[in-house]
This record gives structure tokens, sequence and C-alpha cells, in this order.
């Protein structure tokens, strides 16, 4: 949020405290098949202002003209009819869109809503604005110069994910910030779903994880990401290695770590779906930027459970 608000939207430097977390309760069902969103109420401690909600939407695909608008309108006029009910000050909507498709995201015009409307109509249209950040027309200068390094690695990852030479644009960046991490919870947090992530979606990435496994003992700074991320599975990777003396050791830690990573992606479905029970599958596949097959298949362990 520091990232892309302007200085007079960040009024205090109490800011990070002087946020909540907004329940999902003015979310109707449709939203809650389209929107993976984090929203957050501001109200200033000392200043006579009205709440503000601070929405921020991830998207990976680019939406239908007319889509997004319609989206937050939804949300705007939920949350009015949430405080009105309760008798309370109206909240202003300040929506966020963070945003890492192809093409680059495009604001609907007015002209593509409503071609040949006469000008003195334009009046009774909603502006709906919205603040944009799309990853995809960050230059990678821009995006090396992004603070704090964690923030850095987790727009790489969105912004190269996808990309076949994802190693050049990410690995040494990648490591050194595993190197430094220390015992930072918020830290390990943000290296820990991004390895996830990034497995999932990119095959070149997933074959640096596993060649990693002949980097010799006293490499560094390689050595201290494969402990770390050893350390994230080494209940199944202790497994696989004693399954692995029949199979050979290599073979069995690669399975452990393919088996923690199954099993985390299945743990955070399965948290997310609890909170949201009417999600189709093509949804949450769309919403974790996950192939709708892999998506099926743990479910299906799951069910079969």
């Amino acid at each position: 949020m520091k990232y892309v608000l302007e200085e007079d939207m960040i009024p205090t430097r109490l800011f990070r405290t002087q946020l909540s977390r907004v329940s999902d309760g003015f979310v109707d069902g449709q939203l809650k098949q389209h929107y993976t969103d984090i929203c957050y109420l501001y109200q200033h401690p000392t200043e006579d202002w009205p709440p503000i909600a601070y929405l921020i939407e991830h998207k990976s695909h680019h939406p239908p003209v007319g889509h997004l608008k319609e989206q937050l309108l939804r949300y705007t006029t939920n949350i009015w009819r949430q405080r009105i009910q309760n008798k309370l000050a109206l909240v202003l909507l300040v929506p966020i869109i963070l945003y890492h498709g192809n093409p680059p995201l495009r604001q609907d015009e007015i002209t593509t809503l409503f071609p040949r409307l006469p000008t003195f109509f334009l009046k009774f249209i909603p502006k709906l604005e919205y603040i944009e950040l799309d990853l995809t027309l960050l230059s990678e200068a821009q995006v090396n110069q992004v603070t704090p390094e964690a923030l850095k690695i987790f727009f790489k990852a969105l912004k190269y994910g996808r990309n076949p030479k994802i190693g050049s644009y990410l690995w040494e960046d990648f490591i050194n910030f595993a190197k430094g991490i220390n015992n930072d919870e918020s830290a390990i947090l943000v290296l820990h779903l991004t390895t996830q992530y990034l497995i999932q979606i990119s095959e070149p990435f997933k074959i640096k994880l596993q060649e990693m496994r002949n980097v010799a003992a006293n490499s560094q700074p390689e050595k201290a990401f494969k402990d770390f991320l050893y350390s994230l599975f080494d209940k199944e990777i202790e497994t696989a290695l004693q399954k692995g003396q029949q199979e050979g050791l290599e073979k069995g830690v690669e399975k452990g770590i393919e088996k923690g990573i199954e099993k985390g992606i299945e743990k955070m479905l399965t948290s997310y779906v609890a909170r949201n029970p009417n999600l189709s599958l093509e949804t949450i596949a769309e919403t974790f930027d996950l192939d709708l097959d892999t998506v099926k298949k743990i479910f299906d362990a799951k069910h079969r459970g």
C-alpha cells in the first residue's frame, strides 16, 4: 500500500497501526466468485475523517470490458448498504488493482462502455476510479529499485513467473533474499508462499530447485537457501529420504520436496474453500493461478481420503 499510495493518502506515521482487516460481510455471492481481495479499513486517529476502505485486488488475466468497474460498483454499494443498515458513517472505497497479466491492463473508456453517447448524459456515468499497479509496465530497472526486498521478490515472482528466462531475472535476488532472512517470520512467509507459487507455474524455476540437490556442502549462498527449503518441508523430506535408501538419495529428496509443496498447496486451498464454500474449481484455479487439472487432482485425492 505504501508503494502505490501518494503521501497525502498515508496521512500519519501510525498508518499501519490504524488499519483493521474488513470482514467479507458485504461481499455478495457473485463477488465471491471473482474477488481475491484484501480489504483494510482506516480511521484517522486525530482528524475528523470518514472511514476509508483500501481494497487490494489481484488480477492475473485481463478482465472483459466493463467487468472490473461493475465489480467495484457492486462492492461499493454493498459496503454502503451494510453501513446504512447499521447506522454507521459511509465508507470511501479506494481500490488498488495489482495486475500482471497480458496484455497490459486498460482502463475502460467511456466511449468504449457507451459508444456514441451524447455529451449531456456523461454526468450520469459513475467514475469508479481506482489505483492501478500494472507490473507488466514496470521495467526491470524499476522493479530492482523496489523496497523492501520482500516486496521486490514478490513483484518479480508475479512479473516473471511465466517467463522462460525467469532465472536471469529472479534467481540471484531470490537466493540472496533467502540467505538474509534469519528469523524474520514475515519474510519467511513471503519466501515460503512465493516458492510454492513459482513451483506450480514455472518449470524452469522448478528445475533450478532440483539442480540444487547437487550443490556442494560448502557452496554459498545457494547452500543457505537449500537448507532453508529443506527446513520448510522437513517431515516430508525425512520420510522420503528413508524411502530413498532404496530408490536413491537424490530421487528421495526430490520427491520429498514435491510432496511437501503439494501438501502446502492442499492446505492453502482447503482453508480458502472453507471460507468461500460456493466457489467452483475453475474459479479456485484462476484465483491461485493454478492449472485446473492440478486443483481437481488435489480435491479428488482429499475426497477419496
